[in-house]
Order: structure tokens, then C-alpha cells, then sequence
């Protein structure tokens, strides 16, 4: 994603926020962008400490063929489950459905809603829980079914 789209994506943020939008979707000719804003969470998650190397082409190469890989809408803290302690939205080797939440992504203090595009089996997720993404990185491989 190009520095002015994220400008763009924090400029209809502070719209939201502005405007007090649960949600709002924008649809054209490059795609669709869904946000929905979460109420604040009075405890912030605690970020694991842990070193992931960042994806090589060798690790690319062991993708199955037709894996969908889930992409960041947007920068932000990658969060697993809707708060500490609770269950995974998802896990490896799990069914999904399209529309399914399968992440969270926190970012400006709102706690964005990843849904899944497609359905499919969870083939690998690719971020540690509390870790900082950017936009367009890939989050999960799911194989649709």
C-alpha cells in the first residue's frame, strides 16, 4: 500500500472518530476498504517478547500452491484473540468461513475486525500475537475450499 493511501485510510479514521461511525465501507475500481471501530479496551495487551525472522523467498517458495494469504488493511499491533486470556479467533488447521474474524489489528487505540474473504482451512499464521505489522503484510495462508 502507497504512503498516500495510508494517509488517505488515517484521514477517514479521524472522519470516523469525528462523525462517532461504528463503521464505514468504501468501494471503487482498485477495491474495497470495510472499518469498523471497536470501543477502547481499558487493558492494553501485553506484547510477548519474541524475535520472528521476517519472511524469506525460501519461506515463500514452501507456500502450498493456491494458498490465499490474508494481508494487513492497515498497520498496526496483530492480536490473536479479542483479549488477553480469551480464546484464538483462529488456529492452524482450523475451518474458517468467509466473514469469519480471524485477527484483530489495534491501531490509533481502535481495535479493527480482520474478517476472512474466503473460506477455507487455516494453513499457517504468520505474525506472533503482539507484534507490530504494517500494511500489506501478510498475516495468515488459509487453502480455499
Amino acid at each position: 500500500m502507497a504512503e498516500e493511501d495510508l494517509k488517505e485510510i488515517k484521514k477517514i479514521f479521524k472522519f470516523m472518530v469525528k462523525e462517532d461511525l461504528v463503521e464505514l465501507a468504501i468501494q471503487d475500481q482498485h477495491g474495497q476498504l470495510k472499518l469498523r471501530r471497536k470501543e477502547e479496551r481499558s487493558r492494553p495487551y501485553a506484547a510477548p517478547v519474541a524475535a520472528v525472522p521476517a519472511p524469506t523467498s525460501l519461506q515463500e517458495a514452501h507456500i502450498p500452491a493456491g494458498a490465499v494469504k490474508v494481508k494487513a488493511p492497515l498497520g498496526g499491533v496483530f492480536y490473536r484473540s479479542p483479549a488477553p486470556g480469551a480464546a484464538n479467533f483462529v488456529s492452524e488447521g482450523e475451518d474458517i468461513k468467509k466473514g469469519q474474524i480471524i485477527c484483530i489489528i489495534e491501531a490509533m487505540k481502535m481495535m479493527n475486525e480482520i474478517q476472512s474473504e474466503t473460506s477455507g482451512k487455516v494453513i499457517k499464521i504468520l505474525v506472533v500475537n503482539g507484534k507490530r505489522v504494517e500494511s500489506g503484510q501478510p498475516l495468515i495462508l488459509i487453502m480455499p475450499s
